[in-house]
């Protein structure tokens, strides 16, 4: 069926194609909801932490501070994802909250928003990558075959049949 289809239709497609991609991020990128949940449907406040992690940290008598002011999300470390392994495994970032008497508890976070969007790109670049390598492999071997084919009706034509 792809051998039905010329180049200049191929080309066409294909930069239709990306010209929808596009203007789909951007539109996604534009509504996307405020209050989006990371993981298993749960809320999150508008400082991005994760509020059942603050519940079940309040209901065992820890700190009830919430919500958290002036603690940035940070990544896990290694240390951390042994020390508070349920805390890191739900998005790989927490954030500490210090209570009045000097407690100090960890809450799960959602990671900063430019983070997410770098490694989104990043995932897009592979992608691209990955299909430009492809056509390159495509064109190498359109053109041996071809060349291959060339030769064979050289070769027939010099002998005469």
């Amino acid at each position: 069926m792809i051998e039905v289809c010329t180049v200049r239709r191929m080309v066409f497609t294909i930069i239709v194609l990306g010209i929808v991609t596009i203007i789909s991020v951007i539109i996604e990128t534009k509504y996307e909801p405020k209050n989006r949940s990371i993981k298993n449907g749960n809320p999150k406040s508008k400082e991005g932490v994760l509020e059942h992690s603050a519940s079940s940290n309040q209901g065992s008598g820890q700190c009830p501070t919430w919500p958290p002011k002036d603690s940035p999300c940070k990544a896990c470390k290694v240390w951390d994802q042994h020390k508070n392994n349920h805390t890191c495994s739900e998005t790989g970032y927490i954030t500490e909250v210090r209570c009045s008497d000097s407690k100090t508890i960890t809450l799960s976070c959602e990671p900063p928003k430019h983070i997410r969007q770098r490694s989104f790109w990043v995932h897009e670049a592979l992608w691209l990558l990955a299909g430009i390598i492809s056509f390159i492999f495509v064109h190498m071997r359109r053109s041996a075959l071809d060349q291959k084919l060339l030769d064979k009706v050289n070769k027939q034509i010099a002998s005469g049949v």
